[in-house]
């Protein structure tokens, strides 16, 4: 499924961090390190700080600097940029109620900061999309000895023995890393040529057709490509293809992601092959409310349309439609769900109050040789039949 390699390929990225950051913790230490004392932290303190991490640039959150500064105001977060890397250890401390004795671990959060930060240079310095003149060990050493400017960091690896593991490991990663890409590139000869650069910000997803100057969402544009083109399903899910491994480049080297508009029909949604293969997933969210209707009225619920680009999230079936006899039967009481597809590879969760919908009271009228039955409906969703 489409959705499931993003999150495969997060995983992976996630257990890399956390490979180099153990070896990297044999490599450079203090003289008592505090926060690993304890063998309980030690054991969820790397998957928790990593995740955060990787979590805070995926979502596209703003750091804020004067937030780390009121926790930790040590000159050498500052001075070597390890604000975003602190943060991560910050919400750590949080989640374990130890906030509260910051000040007790202050160079061992340092310590932990330059480990992270070294480990995720390192992944991105020697990924296929990084242009890079130095072999691993230069990398390596450049990297321990930036460290090593901190006066109570030092290193603890005299042997190489630790050092010369990680660079193992470094190589390891690099050739799996370039194989899933190959991989990839296989599945679809379009993948590479998918853009990764600055300059353009918003893209249009059908055959990575790029819509010069594209900043907001076009419906001309979009309506011109299924006129066009004739993009069916088939089109629709290869377009989805690149569009996660456009996005995995991305995450690849870490450059902010991009939006990527990828127009889906409605009868796209109709069919659940569809659904399967972009690895979206359906719930049926309650929004807590009843509505009696008028005759002659329903109700239609329709998308907000920031819900697909900002939360990648859809109404399953476009736009639904209530009937007045929904509304209190014998065998439902007329509470509104929505379906919502999550297109993404991770949970969403969905607060109360949050808006998922936009609803309208619409007029209706039959023609005049048809003549609605007379049979009382029974149940909520599906409830009308077929025919």
């Amino acid at each position: 499924m489409i959705c499931d390699l993003y999150s495969s390929y997060y995983d992976y990225k996630v257990r890399t961090l956390n490979e180099y950051t153990l070896a990297l913790s044999k490599i450079i230490g203090i003289k008592e390190n505090k926060l690993f004392n304890n063998q309980k932290l030690r054991n969820d303190f790397w998957p928790f700080v990593i995740k955060d991490y990787l979590s805070r640039y995926i979502e596209g959150i703003p750091l804020n600097k004067y937030l780390v500064k009121g926790f930790l105001n040590e000159k050498e977060i500052s001075n070597f940029e390890l604000e975003n890397e602190v943060m991560s250890v910050i919400n750590y401390l949080i989640s374990k109620s130890m906030v509260l004795n910051i000040g007790t671990y202050k160079e061992s959060i340092v310590l932990a900061s330059f480990i992270l930060k070294i480990a995720n240079t390192l992944d991105v310095l020697t990924s296929p999309f990084t242009k890079n003149q130095n072999n691993y060990s230069t990398l390596c050493t450049n990297a321990v000895n930036e460290a090593n400017k901190v006066k109570y960091i030092s290193l603890i690896d005299d042997g190489k023995k630790e050092t010369n593991k990680l660079l193992v490991k470094i190589k390891e990663n690099v050739k799996r890393e370039r194989k899933f890409f190959e991989s990839l590139t296989s599945i679809s000869s379009f993948n590479k040529y998918i853009d990764i650069s600055k300059e353009n910000v918003y893209y249009l997803a059908q055959y990575n057709y790029r819509i010069p100057n594209l900043n907001k969402y076009d419906e001309y544009a979009v309506k011109d490509i299924y006129d066009n083109l004739g993009v069916d399903d088939a089109f629709a899910l290869i377009s989805a293809n690149l569009v996660v491994s456009s996005e995995l480049k991305l995450f690849s080297v870490r450059r902010p992601l991009k939006t990527i508009f990828l127009p889906l029909r409605k009868s796209f949604f109709d069919n659940e092959k569809n659904i399967k293969e972009i690895g979206g997933k359906l719930t049926m969210v309650s929004t807590g409310l009843k509505v009696h209707l008028d005759e002659g009225y329903y109700l239609a619920i329709t998308p907000r349309s920031s819900m697909p680009l900002k939360q990648w999230l859809f109404i399953g079936n476009t736009q639904a439609v209530v009937d007045r006899d929904y509304y209190n039967n014998s065998e439902n009481e007329g509470e509104i769900f929505i379906q919502l597809i999550n297109m993404t590879p991770n949970p969403i969760l969905i607060k109360k109050g949050n808006r998922i919908g936009q609803a309208l009271f619409i007029p209706y009228v039959l023609p005049e040789n048809v003549k609605p039955e007379n049979e009382t409906r029974v149940g909520g969703h599906g409830s009308t039949g077929t025919k």
